[in-house]
């Protein structure tokens, strides 16, 4: 039962790669001459480039990180995002929200895509996945400023649930909610075997389930180091982690900081704010 479902998600993969409802026609939008190429290659990315990115078809970039916040509005094409929020399919109009050190992989379909990556201020807050209904205003106001097309994405971004969710999506939304979570219980929950759970999952967003569940947990934890006066130590029991050590070395790991530098960061750019 359990190779089935692992053929059926590969199945359904790389029918997302295809997205069957195929390549929109219509280019939204009339700007012209802020195209560029995606980087090649493209395996790490520590910061975004701000601007239009086209992407060509079936291009297939490697799981990567970037280290400030921004959105990536679709301005025409397909493409699928895995990633530390999940996976996310999304076309012209739709928008997926990226916090500060998130990793994902990106798919696009037969036609590519065409991207405004929008660098989005620390702590800007929104759901992941959204939508807007005027692209080119966006994109013309992206032109002259990015903070100002950043405050009109907020003002006009309206949240979308996700869909298509096959077993490997459901397994990262519940890791991401359940940092406890017992993965052989969710297997056997599932109809899965463990050690198929863990292929299957790692074909789909390029990491373990465990190591998900642990970027989960280094996510939470950084959520609440911006927005918490609480001890390290509390704030590593609330995000799951055995202790303040666990913690400190994870968020190392993946920032190139400590929880301390990350806490007087925010600190500094709650006053800047403030002020």
């Amino acid at each position: 039962m359990e190779t089935q479902a692992i053929a059926e998600a590969a199945a359904r993969r790389n029918s997302n790669i295809r997205l069957q409802t195929g390549c929109p026609t219509g280019k939204v939008g009339t700007m012209s001459g802020l195209e560029r190429n995606s980087p090649a290659p493209f395996t790490c990315l520590r910061n975004a480039p701000a601007g239009r990115m086209r992407h060509p078809a079936h291009q297939s970039l490697a799981r990567h990180r970037h280290d400030a916040p921004f959105a990536a509005v679709v301005i025409s094409g397909r493409y699928v995002e895995a990633g530390d929020t999940g996976r996310h399919e999304v076309g012209p109009g739709e928008v997926i929200v990226h916090r500060a050190y998130e990793n994902h992989l990106d798919r696009f379909a037969e036609c590519g895509a065409e991207v405004l990556v929008l660098p989005l201020p620390h702590g800007w807050n929104a759901p992941v996945l959204g939508a807007i209904d005027d692209i080119d205003e966006i994109v013309r106001l992206a032109e002259r400023s990015p903070a100002m097309a950043a405050e009109k994405l907020k003002a006009e971004f309206v949240a979308k649930p996700a869909v298509n969710q096959d077993w490997p999506a459901l397994l990262a939304a519940a890791l991401r909610t359940g940092p406890d979570l017992c993965l052989r219980d969710w297997a056997e929950g599932h109809g899965l075997h463990h050690g198929s759970l863990s292929r299957g999952f790692r074909q789909e967003f390029s990491v373990s389930p465990a190591r998900f569940r642990l970027i989960s947990r280094m996510h939470r934890a950084l959520q609440l180091i911006d927005r918490s006066t609480d001890s390290l130590a509390n704030i590593a029991c609330d995000a799951g982690f055995s202790d303040q050590a666990h913690l400190t070395r994870t968020v190392r790991s993946e920032t190139g900081m400590t929880p301390m530098q990350l806490m007087a960061r925010s600190g500094e750019t709650t006053g800047l704010l403030a002020g």
